[in-house]
């Protein structure tokens, strides 16, 4: 009897809490036991050149579940149906609460998604200095790195962000096809000025577009540098960050990796790598003296504009 009532709760607990699916998050896999030469890597945009830009919303997915008094007609059987019947709904809900959330989150930066079909992915990752594959490619590779980079933007308008999803091996997800390698990279612009903004409302795609290769160069940076193995060796304790995110400061648990082009690199507790330019971040604790330091004379250039 207590292991059905321990097996009861455990179900209602993970129907209850279980957490609507997201495109723009993913796990962290590595199984790769090499390291590879940073220039023999090749990328692959999965989804194609097109820009996908999007508004952010709160992260607040919950919603008011409505109670229920579970019937005792079926027995045990019964009531387990009744449970997961009660967990689907709970996550019916959430999901079409974040699908209009991020309709609205989208209305919002408008004028920004209306400008991405005129800037091309491509051309931004090879301004970078990468090399790039084409998105229909049939080769298996080690050394090709699939990305999905997933640009946010706030309401205001005042920062703009990257969520970059990398992976290599596997098969496009397929069943059964496992990456080898598997991880998020998120970094963050600085606060914009009212001047920067302004140039943003106003439809400023030249503007749009170096901030859009500003982070696509630092992400692409952070996954060359984690594929090389230049991060696995970094095994300092874990220190607390106070980081500007699109919904003011947040705390985050990491190690610092790198400090480069003024941005601070920090490995969480998910092992996901999150950017932050320095002035945007307090550390309890010393970022380390020395990092990669690479950054592309352009975006330095670029940065240096903004």
């Amino acid at each position: 009897m207590r292991v059905l009532i321990t097996l009861l709760i455990f179900i209602s607990l993970i129907g209850c809490v279980s957490a609507p699916y997201r495109d723009d998050h993913t796990a962290h896999i590595n199984t790769i036991s090499e390291q590879y030469d940073a220039s023999d890597l090749r990328f692959v945009l999965v989804d194609g050149p097109a820009i996908d830009i999007r508004g952010v919303y709160s992260a607040d997915n919950t919603t008011v579940s409505s109670s229920i008094m579970y019937q005792g007609v079926g027995g045990i059987a019964g009531l387990l149906a009744q449970i997961g019947t009660h967990a689907s709904l709970i996550n019916s809900q959430r999901n079409t609460k974040l699908a209009d959330a991020q309709m609205r989150a989208n209305e919002e930066i408008s004028s920004l998604i209306s400008l991405a079909p005129e800037i091309d992915l491509r051309k931004l990752v090879k301004e970078a200095g990468y090399k790039l594959e084409g998105h229909n490619h049939t080769e298996v590779s080690s050394t090709l790195v699939n990305i999905k980079p997933i640009f946010f933007a706030s309401k205001a308008m005042d920062k703009i962000s990257l969520n970059m999803i990398t992976w290599v091996g596997g098969n496009g997800g397929a069943e059964g096809s496992k990456p080898q390698y598997q991880n998020l990279v998120q970094v963050f612009s600085q606060n914009l000025s009212d001047q920067q903004k302004a140039r943003l409302e106003k439809g400023d795609k030249q503007f749009l577009s170096n901030l859009m290769l500003m982070l696509l160069d630092t992400s692409l940076t952070i996954v060359t540098a984690d594929l090389a193995g230049k991060y696995s060796s970094i095994d300092t304790p874990d220190k607390t960050f106070l980081v500007e995110k699109h919904f003011g400061k947040k705390v985050v648990r990491g190690t610092v990796v790198d400090n480069m082009c003024n941005y601070i690199v920090i490995r969480d507790l998910r092992s996901w790598f999150v950017a932050h330019m320095e002035q945007s971040i307090s550390v309890n604790g010393n970022a380390p003296e020395e990092g990669q330091k690479r950054c592309s004379s352009m975006v330095k250039n670029e940065t240096a504009k903004l």
